[in-house]
């Protein structure tokens, strides 16, 4: 429903403006020092890129930073100093909602330190993804890891030891474009509905999956499989083009005595082309309806102190129409 004010061509439709940074390390008021890299400490902030938009706003921004991690076998201790919120993961492609989330801040903040400990156990170039937003006011990122207990800023040339940063081949930079171009090649879960967390959702709803193919891998079609509630479920696979579209239309858990909603679990798995398997669980909750016959009740619960006894329940039932 928006569009990009960062962009000077998005009059007519959503766009992206990708930009190359050697690093992270912006803020809204550059060159003026926040965080923990700046000019005190020979690292002067840089712009953020694409602000002030349209009405000479900084406010409002949101920001996606995206990477190749060169990461070998082990532990490592990443960081991200914001203002305000930020979400970052791992995932088999950047565009993918089911990537791992590895750490986060959701809230209004001034600059600040979230720290992140992750596990490799094997080496190689991790699809890394920050997604980092700003309310009002002050404005920065910081994205760094610990190296020999001091804080680095990710891909720093020059200090030893620096977690190493790629751009994907091809992507495109500094120009405007109506679809992001970054890729992993990786098959990528896209959308879901229900979504994770939804409430009230209605009896009747499908549960809907959808899957980008890439370039690398696609959806492997007969491997699709999808369990409601513990029990496994019959799903429609359709693909149009490059997007695979799982669909279950058999109706959600709704029956409940004594709650206004039900929650229900659903897990999708599927193999890609190259033979890795995924998978994802998540959970949604259902719209109550009273089992035909049934009464409603309510319990309502006082707990009470009397002198020389012990916390003790009092108990009343209250019916419901």
């Amino acid at each position: 429903p928006w569009l990009n004010e960062a962009d000077l061509d998005a009059e007519e439709g959503w766009s992206y403006y990708p930009v190359w940074v050697e690093w992270v390390n912006q803020n809204q008021d550059a060159p003026a020092p926040v965080g923990n890299f700046s000019s005190n400490n020979g690292y002067e902030d840089e712009y953020i890129p694409g602000i002030p938009g349209w009405y000479d706003s900084t406010d409002g921004i949101v920001g996606e930073y995206l990477a190749l991690l060169q990461l070998d076998e082990g532990a490592y201790t990443l960081g991200v100093n914001s203002d305000d919120g930020f979400k970052a993961t791992i995932g088999a492609n950047f565009n993918d909602i089911w990537g791992q989330e590895i750490g986060g801040f959701d809230g209004g903040r001034g600059a600040s330190d979230s720290i992140i400990d992750i596990f490799v156990d094997k080496a190689g170039l991790y699809p890394f993804r920050v997604l980092w937003y700003e309310g009002g006011g002050g404005a920065n990122i910081e994205i760094f890891s610990m190296v020999d207990g001091e804080k680095v800023l990710i891909n720093d040339p020059d200090v030893e030891g620096a977690i190493k940063a790629y751009i994907p081949k091809g992507a495109t930079v500094d120009e405007s474009i109506p679809e992001r171009d970054a890729t992993t090649g990786r098959a990528a879960v896209v959308s879901v509905m229900p979504t994770s967390g939804q409430k009230r959702v209605e009896p009747t709803s499908s549960i809907e999956v959808v899957i980008e193919n890439g370039s690398a891998t696609t959806v492997d079609q007969s491997s699709v499989k999808m369990t409601l509630n513990g029990e496994d479920v019959a799903v429609d696979v359709s693909r149009s083009g490059d997007i695979v579209t799982i669909t279950y239309t058999g109706g959600l858990a709704a029956e409940a005595y004594w709650c206004e909603r039900v929650k229900n679990i659903a897990i999708v798995s599927f193999k890609e082309s190259n033979g890795n398997e995924r998978s994802a669980e998540w959970s949604f909750e259902v719209k109550a309806t009273k089992p035909e016959g049934a009464p409603l009740t309510t319990i309502l619960i006082d707990f009470a102190t009397m002198a020389g006894t012990s916390p003790e329940p009092w108990i009343s039932l209250e019916a419901k129409p």
